[in-house]
């Protein structure tokens, strides 16, 4: 079978070229009309160059498809990642907003605040204020009284009691008794300011010089004190008349030995007579001179 076909392969072969109306192409026309007889080739080459080029079309379109398939998700992932970026951006915000209003109601607070403690910083400079010219106004009436009081210890000298003493009983010499004033000593100090008047303690030999001491209703000392077991005067005379408060008084108690007239809150009132105690020296009481 073979070998007819390669033989009539040869004979076509031979006669296209024998023939003298054969065309370039090899086809032989026609010896009535001079046209080529129908080709069956053609046709068949256009219907495959149609196939392949629908195949190359069909490969590019499922290409096409699969990278818009690709792409598309691609971008459906994109976006769903957006979205989420977006949520989560959108929930950043709303923090961020409340946030900020929470500063703000704070802010607000604190201005409050603020605006309170000024408050109270400027009534407590107005009281501070009130309270130093309370203070200025009372420490210049201090100075003031002290003044006055000044004023008034000086106008109370010893001169003035001695008037006083003069116009009170009427009987004393002016000049002639003093008194401490305001200063209280011990017997030996008492004695000791009345020796720097001129004058020494008093020593009372009469109801009226009694009397006289027990008008200033204060505890004073006397002239009278105890040496070598025996009371004496400041003149060194021994005691004659007494006005004891008890006989108590006059014992010789140890370490008791000086004489106070002893009248007002601590002793007798001022009418009675016998107001004498014996009191340790170095107590302090004021001070009765007499000049001789």
């Amino acid at each position: 079978m073979d070998d007819s076909i390669y033989a009539n392969a040869a004979e076509f072969r031979m006669e296209e070229s024998s023939s003298p109306s054969h065309f370039p192409t090899g086809k032989t026309r026609d010896p009535q009309t001079g046209t080529p007889p129908p080709s069956s080739a053609g046709p068949l080459r256009c219907y495959r160059l149609t196939a392949v080029c629908l195949g190359l079309l069909c490969v590019l379109l499922l290409v096409l498809c699969t990278a818009l398939v690709v792409g598309r998700d691609q971008l459906q992932t994109q976006n769903d990642e957006c979205a989420a970026e977006n949520n989560q951006l959108h929930t950043q915000n709303d923090q961020l907003h409340a946030q900020n209003d929470q500063t703000m109601t704070q802010k607000d607070q604190l201005q409050t605040q603020r605006d309170q403690l000024q408050t109270q910083r400027d009534q407590l400079l107005a009281e501070n204020n009130q309270i130093k010219a309370q203070r200025d106004q009372l420490l210049r009436e201090n100075n003031q009284l002290r003044t006055e009081s000044n004023q008034l210890l000086k106008t109370y000298s010893l001169e003035e009691q001695k008037v006083r003493w003069h116009f009170q009983k009427g009987y004393f010499h002016p000049g002639h008794f003093n008194i401490s004033g305001y200063t209280l000593g011990t017997w030996n100090a008492s004695r000791a300011y009345c020796q720097s008047l001129g004058a020494d303690l008093l020593k009372v030999t009469t109801l009226e010089e009694q009397m006289f001491i027990n008008g200033w209703n204060t505890p004073v000392w006397i002239g009278l004190r105890r040496t070598r077991s025996q009371w004496t005067w400041v003149d060194n005379t021994e005691l004659s008349g007494s006005y004891w408060e008890s006989a108590e008084e006059s014992a010789m108690d140890v370490g008791e030995n000086c004489v106070m007239s002893v009248v007002g809150e601590l002793g007798r009132p001022m009418t009675a007579t016998h107001t004498w105690h014996n009191y340790p020296c170095d107590f302090t009481a004021f001070a009765v001179c007499v000049k001789p």
